[in-house]
């Protein structure tokens, strides 16, 4: 779990004790999109990323559009040209295939369901420029709230934790959980699967602080140890 810090410098509120959902590089869960037809046809992910001037993420300031900048670096373009625009997931096809935006971040299952109408292609996985293996998502909250609450709050990690283990260990049966409370096709289930944390790990919160800071979108680096309640589960 997290924890917050109201008078800090890392924006009031800092990641405590396990991940959400931790990344791995080589699952297909995102990746940049660009027209199928067209000019960039044509691109690899080296040339693409020259060709780039406007490319969507679901929310400025977000870990994707963290990876997307390094990502174009990381490939020889100059992130530094590219201007992020926040588009809801579910537009990002039609806003691609008509000329609005030369790229986007798609994840599943929005990525397949792209793929599978054959209008926009894919250029590679942004999100790996930031690492082979980092976390992406946590819970967090005050440090305020964690002195007033210590009983509760270590019971909703130990209860998080123990669920996590078994979600991992349990695909089959827990799918019907995203049906009922993400809204997800039951077809699209095994598309969107990610490995639920059930451990924090500072040096896996590091790479998205270190790129964070790189790009300006938080002040300057710190040590994501900063970040980790002082009772958090191991």
């Amino acid at each position: 779990m997290a924890r917050g810090n109201e008078d800090g410098p890392h924006n009031q509120v800092l990641m405590r004790r396990f991940p959400r959902s931790t990344f791995l590089a080589g699952s297909v869960a995102a990746a940049a999109m660009a027209p199928r037809r067209g000019s960039a046809q044509a691109l690899t992910p080296l040339r693409a990323t020259s060709a780039i001037d406007d490319a969507a993420t679901p929310y400025l300031y977000d870990s994707f559009s963290i990876s997307v900048r390094a990502w174009v670096d990381k490939f020889g373009g100059d992130s530094s040209t590219v201007k992020l625009l926040e588009l809801p997931m579910s537009s990002v096809p039609a806003a691609i295939t008509a000329g609005r935006i030369d790229a986007a971040v798609l994840i599943q299952p929005f990525l397949t369901q792209a793929l599978a109408a054959g209008t926009v292609r894919s250029l590679g996985d942004p999100v790996s420029a930031t690492g082979n293996h980092h976390t992406d998502s946590a819970w967090f909250t005050t440090v305020a709230y964690t002195q007033k609450n210590p009983d509760a709050v270590n019971r909703f990690m130990r209860i998080i934790r123990d669920a996590a283990i078994y979600v991992n260990g349990h695909p089959a049966e827990t799918a019907g959980l995203l049906t009922k409370f993400a809204m997800v096709q039951s077809n699209d289930v095994g598309k969107i699967r990610v490995l639920q944390g059930w451990k924090l790990d500072a040096a896996n919160l590091q790479p998205l602080i270190d790129a964070a800071a790189r790009y300006k979108f938080i002040p300057e680096v710190f040590d994501a140890k900063d970040l980790i309640y002082q009772n958090a589960l191991r």
